[in-house]
């Protein structure tokens, strides 16, 4: 590694190795590590193209199928309105953020309208526009996924293998020492993930991606040492 080259002086009598300051042969300094109670935030994120369009499909294959059904509830966050023949094809506004709970604030991550009220917080009008999607809450389905993991000098990955994911019902929350994952996916199917990680990243610098048939978590590393594994036990 870089602290234990040795420089070589150029001398008339040839080549000879020059003194080495100790100091020089000492590791960097480790960072000191973030507290887990930090507040966590949504990741940025990134949707495939060919997901994309997969979307644009299954939406228009659920709202016809969803017609025949009984009663049912917007699944989108922040909307939540019961399914009847007046408002079934109506524009819904929903959040397409997270919600963040921060110093007695409440607001979405999507559109920062901050309040300490939390009536007032769940009475937000979305921010975002598209069609219902209909559902029963009480159908949810917990799911196990296979899952790994991998590293590059500056980057770990944590990857989850999914199809028909759903990123507008999906949450993906950080802070420099903890990951959380709500995967939704398929038929009402969920994949929970929670773990405290066994570096620290930069969430800022951080994003998710959601492609065809895996979600992807990119987590930038705080320090540039490699990680034995991924969580702590």
């Amino acid at each position: 590694k870089q602290w234990y080259q040795r420089r070589v002086a150029i001398t008339a009598g040839g080549q000879k190795p020059a003194k080495v300051d100790k100091a020089e042969l000492k590791p960097p300094e480790r960072l000191q590590r973030p507290s887990e109670e930090i507040p966590m935030i949504p990741l940025p994120v990134k949707i495939a193209p060919s997901l994309q369009k997969l979307l644009e499909n299954l939406t228009v294959s659920n709202n016809t199928s969803e017609s025949n059904k009984g009663a049912s509830i917007c699944q989108r966050k922040g909307c939540g309105k019961a399914k009847t023949e007046d408002n079934e094809s109506e524009t819904c506004f929903y959040h397409s953020g997270s919600p963040i709970f921060h110093e007695g604030y409440k607001y979405w991550s999507c559109c920062q309208k901050k309040t300490t009220d939390f009536d007032v917080f769940l009475k937000q009008e979305g921010c975002t526009d598209g069609n219902h999607l209909w559902g029963d809450p009480s159908s949810k389905k917990e799911a196990k996924c296979r899952y790994d993991w991998h590293q590059t000098g500056d980057t770990v990955s944590f990857t989850v293998y999914v199809k028909n994911v759903k990123p507008d019902l999906s949450t993906v929350i950080c802070n420099p020492v903890k990951l959380e994952l709500e995967i939704r996916f398929g038929e009402n199917e969920v994949f929970n993930f929670k773990g405290v990680l066994n570096g620290i990243i930069v969430p800022e610098k951080s994003h998710v991606g959601f492609f065809k048939t895996k979600v992807e978590v990119s987590m930038r590393k705080a320090e540039f040492f490699g990680w034995n594994k991924l969580t702590v036990d």
